[in-house]
């Protein structure tokens, strides 16, 4: 029955999936099913992308504190984008495949692979 009072994901994770999963809270769900228990452990470069307005993974469950503190992790934080919906004017190609693009070339680049070099 409270499925069908559900208006969002978040409702369905509350009412329902929360309650199959024996958690105490909503946000118990998203931590457990997310890699945010796992940020402290990335020793390489990492791009993270996510929207502003994603109905799947709220910005109220990302844990910006663990972005602050391993250096390793970069947040890209759009305002728009919903849940893997980044789109740009090219329908050829996507917002993310560029921006993905982008954040290789600047990795492999001799600027940044110095900052990593042992000498």
């Amino acid at each position: 029955n409270d499925i069908k009072k559900c208006k969002s994901i978040e409702d369905v994770d509350r009412c329902v999936t929360s309650k199959i999963f024996k958690l105490p809270d909503l946000y118990t769900h998203y931590y457990e099913n997310s890699c945010g228990a796992k940020l402290q452990y990335v020793q390489k470069p990492l791009l993270i992308v996510n929207s502003s307005d994603d109905p799947v993974i709220p910005l109220a469950t990302i844990p910006f504190e663990k972005f602050r503190r391993n250096s390793n992790l970069i947040l890209a934080l759009t305002t728009k984008g919903g849940h893997l919906g980044f789109l740009s004017h090219n329908i050829e190609k996507n917002y993310i495949d560029e921006l993905a693009v982008e954040y290789f070339n600047c990795i492999h680049s001799k600027e940044f692979q110095s900052r990593f070099s042992d000498d």
